[in-house]
């Protein structure tokens, strides 16, 4: 099978093609640099530019044309993805781990979370398994409990409040939009599909990859 990836560069890309090398699956990816640098030795990388309108045109031809004979196509909503080396963990942990963890707002809002390697996991799932899922783990939290969580894990004490919305955005940016969004959301089709989890539990997820 020849797999094309775009966002090779960052969190979920990154980790996504090292489990596709693992299966000796032929790779290729996109980039919007003209000579950015290779993932691998072994993956062609393509250009393409948006705002000039230069697409590898010739495979989104083919794709057109076979749009309507197209096996599958599957869809994964990813919620909040937990890794060491991005997403919104870092941010988290950090003043966890000196003993000034606080949540953001009240606290209340819910967080459908998802270990790096369930999500890279659940890609995989779908090339054989198509369909629309939910990117989650089966156990959301409040973002109260998640940063009481990581405190924990540290073995530190949990004593601030809440910290205002406008501070974090100031520090965050456009990402600290999905930590005051209240999101629950179900992975009960993805395990009706016999997928499984790594990484079900909070606890877990936390317990391999804390310390950062």
């Amino acid at each position: 099978m020849h797999i094309l990836v775009t966002g090779a560069s960052g969190l979920i890309g990154k980790s996504l093609i090292h489990a596709l090398e693992q299966r000796d699956y032929r790779i290729s990816t996109l980039s919007t640099r003209k000579h950015s640098a290779s993932v691998s030795t072994k993956i062609k990388t393509y250009h393409w530019s948006p705002s000039q309108g230069i697409f590898v045109a010739a495979w989104e031809q083919q794709v057109d044309e076979i749009a309507t004979l197209v096996r599958h196509v599957s869809k994964i909503r990813i919620g909040l993805v937990l890794a060491k080396s991005g997403g919104a963990l870092v941010p988290l942990a950090t003043p966890a781990s000196f003993g000034l963890g606080a949540w953001f707002g009240s606290g209340k809002q819910w967080q459908s979370w998802i270990h790096i390697q369930d999500l890279v996991k659940l890609f995989v799932f779908t090339l054989d398994h198509p369909g629309t899922y939910n990117g989650v783990s089966p156990n959301p939290v409040t973002q109260k409990q998640l940063v009481k969580a990581i405190s924990k894990q540290y073995k530190m004490p949990q004593w601030m409040p809440g910290i205002p919305a406008f501070v974090i955005k100031a520090l965050m940016g456009k990402m600290a939009n999905i930590l005051f969004d209240s999101i629950r959301v179900s992975s009960t089709y993805a395990q009706d599909q016999g997928f499984c989890f790594n990484f079900p539990t909070l606890q877990e997820a936390l317990q391999d990859l804390l310390p950062l």
